[in-house]
């Protein structure tokens, strides 16, 4: 029997799934009525003959400022969603030419009022004598809050029916997740502000999709996972792990290790722990501060590499995994060619992408793309797996982030959907790509969702690849956030690393601090900063201020003014490191009114260490002038300085010769005088 012509009976179908309603109060909601939100807290994602009941669960609120009295939830399901098209659309609105039946109006008690929450259960039986259990079935499920006769609010939700269980070839499912959070520790330490804890917090967004992953990748037949986890988050979350202050209203607040924050983080990194060595794991490593590939380029092109080696390397520390460098999801799914190039030359021969930047191409009987696609790049190009368009509407879309459980659950449906396409072919795949933003809920309930339904099966994206191989042929796509920083962040980038390169010729080669101030300069390439180069430049500003600090420490100790009586003189002076670290350094003394005799030296000085010094100088001039006492790095550049001045009493051989042959001059002269008036 063909699918639509199972329709004489879906009336009979849809009256049988609306016979049974039983209500509690309180549960989440979506809505946008009369001041009412309504989400859903929890639905049974599918139904079998062993499975027959539906359990829903939404949950009300209202926003508004009077109460809402005369209530009931009704119920209304449509006839079955032939297609991702019909779907999309019952899931925005009502399917006005498909069958409708409505059910019955459950009354609840008492009234909602203004600002509180209250929660509603009901059940849908499909235990029904005389149902039809030929065709397996998407059925778009209106659920709408109702005052007296007016619908408050409105969620749509679908239910899913599946026959012949378990499928002959259950349609396989990749999913991407990327754990991130914003650079929020400031240079001195302090956490700027608490996005960090709280998205760490119990029912946060990162510990409620970690929690999500352990449970799903945990089951029996267990969820796969391509999982991006982000060097900065595991490394602010070992910091707060220690014990972390962070700025709060009020000032800045201590958070010691093991307790409040500091314990999440701990735990959470526990979490990861245990989910990356799984066998249904993969876990790849972004950048190391988060930098988009396209924006390393020009004079940040040769931050590429340690961005994705320090990366890789952070994540293997802290997770003790080693993150796949085949698979690569880029920061933001940007890719342009030279950087496509580039990740193919150090051994990525997989990128996972969106349809935008691999857009789709047609199927006949519109039926979905396939997964995976070649892009060129490298020597023999670069598989790309692509996201699936349907998928990625709804997991990106506004209601992801207002409610998540709600489009967990549109999600699974338009998978049924995509399967039911063509449930009797084999080797077909489809590929969901979660933003960074997703909201825990929204991956726990997928991967619940994925892990369990009987016609899905999960993989990673390398299976994907050699399950659904992509056409020789490649592709053309599209360079999503090309962006690249400014010349004159740039240029801040290129004088950072300049005073790092001076300080690091004055440090033996034991010394980690160059390394970790470079490590510092790569943070300001975060994708974040694109946006917001100032918060970038006070990053570099910190590197900076770091850097003067430490070379400040060596200074020349000089006397105020110094004077000289002969031509050839000796100055002296000290040379002091008050820092933490042995510096090699030159001192040297710069007037054009002298000269030092001797060569400079490199003076090697220990931490605490002064030192005399004595240098030999010629007198060019006599009177008074100021000096310069340089510190110089071994390559040249200035470290310190300081000015003393000097009095020279001496004569030069010049000046004596030329002041005694005056003398004789005005001598004879004054003798001539002397005996011409004589004479006379």
């Amino acid at each position: 029997m063909s699918a639509r012509g199972t329709l004489t009976s879906v009336p009979l179908l849809l009256l049988m799934l609306l016979g049974v309603l039983t209500l509690d109060p309180p549960a989440p909601a979506l809505g946008q009525e009369a001041g009412v939100e309504l989400a859903l807290v929890q639905q049974t994602p599918w139904v079998d003959d062993e499975r027959p009941k539906v359990s829903i669960e939404v949950r009300a609120r209202n926003t508004g400022e009077v109460p809402l009295g005369d209530l009931a939830l009704g119920v209304t399901a449509f006839a079955p969603a032939f297609s991702r098209s019909d779907l999309e659309l019952a899931l925005v609105d009502d399917p006005g030419d498909n069958t409708e039946v409505r059910g019955q109006d459950v009354p609840l008690e008492g009234t909602l009022e203004p600002g509180i929450e209250r929660s509603f259960r009901t059940q849908i039986s499909l235990t029904a004598p005389g149902l039809d259990r030929v065709q397996s079935y998407v059925y778009p499920l209106r659920l709408e809050l109702l005052s007296g006769n007016t619908a408050v609010a409105i969620l749509r939700s679908a239910v899913v029916v599946i026959v012949n269980n378990p499928p002959t070839f259950p349609l396989r499912v990749q999913t991407s997740v990327q754990l991130t959070a914003p650079p929020v520790r400031g240079p001195d330490g302090v956490f700027t502000d608490a996005r960090l804890e709280r998205a760490i917090a119990p029912d946060g967004r990162l510990t409620s999709a970690v929690t999500g992953l352990v449970e799903a990748t945990g089951r029996r037949r267990p969820f796969a996972v391509d999982l991006a986890v982000a060097p900065q988050l595991l490394v602010q979350l070992q910091d707060m792990a220690n014990g972390y202050r962070v700025a709060d209203t009020g000032g800045v607040r201590q958070v010691v290790q093991g307790e409040g924050g500091a314990a999440e983080a701990a735990e959470l990194l526990r979490s990861l722990e245990g989910v990356a060595p799984l066998p249904n794991v993969r876990i790849t490593a972004p950048t190391f501060a988060g930098a988009t590939l396209p924006s390393l380029r020009g004079a940040l092109a040769r931050d590429l590499e340690p961005q994705l080696a320090i990366g890789s390397g952070v994540v293997e520390q802290l997770l003790d995994v080693v993150p796949s460098e085949r698979i690569l999801l880029p920061r933001r799914a940007a890719i342009d060619a030279g950087s496509l190039d580039r990740v193919a030359a150090r051994g990525a021969e997989v990128v996972l992408l969106t349809p935008l930047a691999v857009p789709p191409s047609a199927q006949a009987n519109d039926l979905s793309p396939p997964p995976t696609a070649t892009l060129p790049g490298g020597r023999d190009g670069v598989t790309a797996v692509v996201a699936t368009q349907s998928l990625q509407n709804l997991v990106t879309s506004e209601l992801a982030a207002t409610d998540p459980v709600l489009v967990a659950q549109q999600t699974f449906a338009m998978l049924a959907t995509v399967w039911l396409e063509q449930p009797g072919i084999a080797d077909r795949g489809v590929s969901i790509l979660l933003p960074e933003s997703a909201p825990g809920p929204l991956v726990a309930g997928l991967a619940t969702r994925i892990s369990s339904g009987p016609f899905l099966g999960p993989l990673t994206a390398g299976e994907l690849v050699a399950l659904v191989p992509p056409p020789e042929r490649p592709v053309g796509f599209v360079e999503l956030d090309d962006r690249g920083f400014g010349p004159e962040y740039v240029d801040a980038i290129r004088g950072t690393r300049r005073r790092i390169a001076t300080y690091r010729s004055m440090l033996d080669d034991a010394s980690p601090l160059p390394d970790q101030l470079e490590d510092r300069v790569l943070l300001a390439e975060a994708a974040e900063f694109l946006d917001d180069p100032d918060g970038g430049l006070a990053v570099l500003g910190s590197v900076d201020a770091r850097v003067g600090s430490e070379m400040g420490r060596i200074t020349p100790g000089v006397s105020p003014v110094v004077t000289l009586t002969s031509r050839n003189a000796r100055i002296p002076l000290t040379v002091a490191n008050d820092g933490t670290e042995s510096v090699s350094v030159v001192v040297g003394l710069e007037s054009p009114q002298l000269e030092q005799l001797a060569a400079r030296e490199v003076n090697e000085l220990e931490p605490g260490e002064t030192r005399d010094l004595v240098f030999d100088v010629r007198l060019k001039t006599t009177g008074q002038f100021p000096l310069r006492v340089v510190v110089r790095a071994p390559t040249g550049r200035p470290v310190s300085e300081a000015t003393m001045i000097v009095r020279s009493t001496g004569y030069s051989t010049i000046a004596l010769v030329i002041t005694i042959g005056a003398a004789l001059v005005l001598v004879a002269l004054w003798v001539r005088r002397f005996f011409r008036r004589t004479k006379a």
